[in-house]
Order: C-alpha cells, then structure tokens, then sequence
C-alpha cells in the first residue's frame, strides 16, 4: 500500500492509521466473504479537485483531501473512516 499526496498536506496525515484501517477492512472483508483480496496493492490518492468523496478503481481508492487535516473533529474522523471502508 502506498499513498499519494500533495507535498504540502503530507505533514498533516497520519498513514500509519490509514494502512491500519485499510488492512482491517480487508482482512474483515476476506474473512467475512470467504474470498482472498483480488488485488496485489490497494494504493490510496487524495486528491483536491475531484467530484465526489471517494471513488474505487482496481487497486486504488481515489480521495477527496478535504479529508487530510491535522485535527479532524470526531464526525470527520468517523466519515473518513467509513469512506476507506466503502473504498474498499
């Protein structure tokens, strides 16, 4: 896994905790449907101009990176939480 960002947000994520959750969802997702994970890689881009939150491509989840911010308040946290579930 690996993540791509803009050089001036890079300071303000925390990608120990987003390939934390990553691997969470994935091992839930594997265990739960029974099925390997199809891909070799789930990279993760942020974005600042895209149209929606989240969109999934094969082996990369596209961002918004109105997400990436030093303090996200507990609702922002939870959103971006469930959106690299739902990327997933």
């Amino acid at each position: 896994m690996r993540i791509y960002i803009r050089d001036s947000l890079k300071d303000d994520i925390d990608e120990f905790d987003i390939f934390h959750k990553s691997r969470s969802f994935i091992d839930w997702y594997c265990q739960t449907l029974g099925i390997k994970m199809p891909f070799s890689k789930m990279d993760h881009v942020f974005i600042p101009e895209i149209e929606s939150d989240v969109s999934e491509h094969a082996g990369a989840i596209t961002y918004h990176d109105k997400f990436i911010k030093k303090n996200l308040n507990q609702l922002e946290y939870e959103q971006f939480n469930s959106l690299i579930g739902h990327g997933l």
